[in-house]
């Protein structure tokens, strides 16, 4: 299939500055090289959206570098490629999120070893929300990370949001900064689409706070009260995505927020997705501090978003018919030169 007719022009702008680690060509030994390690190359296009933003930022302010993307798939194949081509000024940085937790060990553990396996160059975190239980195991896999991370001399840290930034100040003793949603350095607003309907992106994993009784009952409504409701979510399986399928899924996505008039999610990027396309959204509480923190923190003067308790379906119909005809004449400019500032030397 030829993926290249389904990119749009700034996007295959941006993937001609990418390189794949599995696809060098040519000598990159003596270039300046910044590596997006643990790039999300499955279907959570939460994790593929903060990837793609992530090396766009790249991109965009250390123009003297290569950005190299590295697939959190085959880590220890890529750990071993990445050594042969490596240099002191090399930067590596980890992809943002929200896996900074017990809750996904496997991600934790990769992380872990790239931290341990380059002591000598400067890594830097994009914003995460961390969140480990306070199980006997999850005490035991955070005094685990905390001395790793603390054994590295060059390691900048960064929360997405205020409850983590408080947690890794007073908990690791690194470079701890506080900075949005890397996401948000997106514009992906598109006046060309008609908007109609309400699309829907509800979780139905461990972090939905949610029964299944709750979310048939709140879909139900919704068909009741609305003719064009849409079903959509932002993890589309398991396939492994390259770079260019991975861009494609996220203009689809896109699309979708950008053709609705309004919204209703329980993931965060499914807000997010919201803010950066411009589309009204109600957005439902999960069962950890990432979605209200980050509302509370960078989105709760948007007019267009709107964070809500999932106890009364008959008061998410009511805030869906005062949000759905909401006028946006401005969407708002996130601010992220503290992640800038990290890399003022390098540039």
């Amino acid at each position: 299939m030829n993926f290249k007719k389904y990119i749009p022009l700034e996007a295959k702008r941006y993937l001609k500055s990418y390189i794949d680690i599995h696809n060098m060509t040519g000598d990159l030994t003596a270039k300046n090289k910044v590596f997006v390690v643990l790039a999300a190359d499955y279907g959570n296009l939460g994790d593929v959206a903060i990837t793609f933003a992530q090396s766009k930022f790249l991109n965009d302010n250390l123009k003297n570098y290569e950005v190299i993307d590295v697939p959190i798939s085959r880590n220890l194949t890529n750990i071993r490629k990445v050594k042969n081509i490596i240099n002191k000024n090399d930067i590596i940085t980890i992809v943002g999120g929200g896996n900074l937790t017990d809750n996904y060990q496997s991600i934790e553990d990769c992380r872990l070893k790239w931290v341990k396996a380059f002591p000598k160059n400067k890594i830097v975190s994009f914003p995460q929300t961390i969140d480990f239980s306070g199980s006997t195991s999850g005490n035991k896999s955070f005094n685990r990370s905390k001395k790793i991370y603390e054994a590295h001399n060059n390691l900048v840290m960064f929360a997405r949001e205020r409850i983590s930034f408080d947690f890794m100040k007073s908990h690791l003793d690194v470079e701890v900064k506080l900075c949005p949603d890397i996401v948000l350095s997106l514009d992906k607003r598109d006046s060309t689409f008609a908007r109609n309907g309400v699309l829907t992106c509800i979780r139905d994993d461990d972090e939905s706070a949610l029964t299944k009784e709750y979310r048939q009952s709140l879909l139900r409504e919704l068909k009741v009260k609305f003719k064009d409701v849409t079903f959509s979510d932002t993890h589309i399986g398991e396939a492994t995505l390259n770079v260019k399928e991975r861009k494609i899924e996220l203009e689809k996505i896109w699309n979708e927020f950008s053709g609705s008039k309004l919204v209703v999610t329980d993931r965060l990027h499914g807000m997010i997705f919201s803010v950066i396309t411009g589309t009204p959204c109600i957005v439902l509480e999960n069962n950890n501090h990432k979605i209200k923190q980050t509302y509370l923190n960078w989105l709760s003067d948007l007019g267009y978003i709107k964070l809500v308790c999932p106890e009364s379906i008959k008061y998410i119909i009511s805030e869906i018919d005062q949000l759905i005809n909401a006028k946006i004449s401005t969407v708002k400019s996130f601010n992220h030169s503290t992640l800038k500032n990290i890399f003022r030397g390098d540039v």
